[in-house]
């Protein structure tokens, strides 16, 4: 391939990439302009407006060469060098964060000088640009060089080397475009006149509040990576076979072609990985946000409060933007600052209350671009989400206490109303006792009467929820003892139980209804009389799996009754009190049978052993 012909398409394509990357800069900066302030807005719209207009003008030079060489032409070309010659002042004054000085005014009066140069060479002379009018950049660039690196000496070289390696570029491009040359070294061509890529690569990366100027570089890196790929395809391979007619004919040509043109499609998403890497690692010198995210996301799911997760989150971001001020505020709080370059992060609960956290102080003078943003929203996303979580599971567990607390004061006071069914109850039958003694044996009533008082006072007094095995025995000791008074001999009573038994915890006046209703609905109806057995022991249950509990204590009324008599009665007040206060107290773990057999009646408890159990 011709040295003419490589210029004149390297040329040609470079100015092409620079209409697609300016044009992708004013893009975005319209399309995202409300995150950043309107001054910096404003010039990086004039950037990328002189971006185009000096690529526009080159393209369109090289496309029609040969074809229109007219006084539009020589317009155009005059405003594209002088567009190209603003870019350095605008280099400039982002060097110099913003503000108006000496420097940035010589660096636009020089800017303006070239303009008014190269407008009269296209009008008086139609040889733009004007030589002399890129010697005035050439060194004027040189000059801005020297002013800067003495004015801003407080500064770290390395923050120096992006705008020195630009206008040293530019400087030497202007320097080369001042000679009009028409034939050259196509490499040095395509530095010449594609310089206006490293001044805005200077500008955006001196220029961090331009929120998406990472996502620029990584797709105009990616961009130029892909072009000189595909370049140096055309160059080294197809120029070859091109020049031979027969060979462009051939289809083995056609399908090389499209080889390399899916090639380089299918290449650019490991290039554009390749530009992230680069972008991320070295000129940003980011942390892994993916591993960020995985970290904070384990440490968040060990904290257990609101506040630990505010907490950690805080720190944790702290650290990883490099802000040496962090700080937790409410959502609806606003906190007056000089600090531009300040960030305030929400943290999107669900519900009230919502908090932000404010990061301020950046490490360096760091500013924070896009995937600053997306890493910082997604942290906050996750803190968001723990956050949730936690006061779900904070109200499902108070929900669950007071429905816990209902439940029991509702237990609770249908166990007392089962209680005081019983006492009265009971209290009836002893009083119907002590009044038949009086009226068959006044003398023994008197004796009757002490042992009905202390028994009043037993019932009367049980305000626990569990009474033990030996005092329940011991009231119906004494309601037997008065009952012994009015049957006399007709009545035997025996009571066996194990002292190491007499501890166990068990629901007050269980077992006296059972006893009351073998007299009432036994023993009474039997004109000789007959007997109550009361037994208690430890009962394994090995056999009913559908019974959790295996350990039971086994209690035991047993006494003579007639069978009709006890099936007519055993849905009566005092044996439904019993079954039902089991439900209540135990749920399906306890059991109640009642059997009649030979003339023997026996009402059986199995109470489970728990936490109610003696040591």
């Amino acid at each position: 391939m011709q040295t003419f012909e490589t210029s004149f398409l390297v040329n040609l394509v470079g100015f092409a990439i620079g209409l697609a990357l300016y044009g992708l800069l004013g893009y975005m900066i319209i399309r995202h302009r409300k995150t950043v302030s309107r001054p910096v807005a404003l010039r990086l719209i004039a950037t990328a407006l002189l971006g185009l207009i000096w690529n526009f003008s080159g393209f369109f030079f090289y496309f029609t060469a040969g074809h229109n060489q007219g006084f539009v032409i020589q317009l155009l070309l005059a405003a594209g060098y002088s567009s190209l010659g603003f870019l350095p002042s605008v280099v400039v004054l982002e060097a110099s964060q913003g503000r108006k000085n000496p420097v940035v005014l010589m660096a636009f009066a020089l800017s303006i000088l070239a303009t008014v140069l190269n407008f009269y060479a296209a009008f008086f002379t139609q040889t733009a640009p004007s030589p002399f009018a890129m010697l005035v950049l050439s060194f004027g660039a040189l000059t801005l060089i020297l002013l800067l690196v003495i004015t801003r000496y407080h500064e770290a070289l390395s923050s120096k080397i992006t705008w020195i390696s630009a206008l040293l570029i530019f400087a030497l491009s202007a320097f080369h475009l001042s000679a009009n040359e028409k034939e050259t070294n196509w490499p040095i061509e395509l530095i010449a006149h594609q310089s206006s890529l490293p001044l805005v690569l200077a500008i955006l990366i001196q220029n961090f509040r331009f929120a998406f100027a990472d996502l620029f570089l990584k797709r105009a890196i990616a961009l130029l990576l892909i072009s000189l790929l595909a370049f140096g395809i055309y160059v080294e391979v197809l120029s070859n076979i091109g020049g031979n007619p027969a060979l462009e004919q051939n289809p083995l040509f056609v399908s090389l072609l499209l080889a390399f043109w899916i090639i380089t499609a299918l290449i650019y998403p490991a290039i554009y990985k390749f530009a992230v890497v680069l972008v991320d690692k070295v000129v940003l010198k980011r942390e892994d946000y993916i591993s960020l995210l995985e970290e904070i996301g384990k440490r968040l799911d060990k904290a257990e409060t609101e506040s630990e997760v505010l907490q950690a989150t805080r720190e944790f971001l702290e650290k990883s933007v490099l802000a040496g001020k962090a700080e937790i505020i409410h959502s609806g709080d606003t906190v007056s600052s000089n600090d531009n370059d300040a960030v305030s992060l929400e943290i999107h609960t669900a519900e009230e209350p919502k908090w932000k956290i404010r990061l301020a102080d950046f490490e360096a003078g760091r500013r924070l671009l896009s995937d600053d943003y997306q890493f910082l929203q997604n942290a906050a996303s996750i803190a968001a989400r723990r956050i949730d979580a936690i006061r779900i599971l904070e109200e499902r567990m108070e929900r669950i206490t007071r429905e816990r607390e209902l439940a029991e004061l509702a237990a609770e006071a249908e166990l007392k109303a089962l209680r005081w069914q019983i006492n009265p109850h009971f209290l009836f039958n002893a009083l119907n006792t002590v009044g038949y003694l009086i009226q068959a044996g006044p003398e023994r009533a008197s004796s009757t009467l002490v042992k009905l008082t202390n028994l009043l006072r037993r019932v009367l007094s049980k305000q626990g929820e569990f009474t033990t095995l030996g005092d329940e025995i011991s009231l119906i000791t004494d309601y037997l003892g008065i009952e012994k008074e009015r049957f006399e001999e007709r009545l035997s009573v025996e009571i066996i139980i194990d002292r190491e038994l007499l501890k166990w915890q068990i629901p007050p006046l269980i077992i006296q209804p059972l006893v009351e209703n073998a007299m009432k609905h036994g023993i009474s109806k039997l004109k000789k009389g007959g007997f109550v057995s009361i037994t208690a022991e430890k009962y394994e249950d090995l056999l009913n799996k559908a019974i959790l509990q295996k350990t039971f204590l086994r209690i035991r009324v047993s006494n003579s009754a007639e069978r009709d008599e006890i099936q007519a009665n055993k849905d009566g007040v005092g044996l439904k009190n019993v079954r039902d206060r089991l439900k209540l107290y135990y749920g399906e773990n306890a059991k109640f049978t009642l059997q009649t057999e030979n003339g023997v009646t026996c009402a059986e408890l199995l109470l489970p052993a728990d936490e109610k159990e003696p040591d």
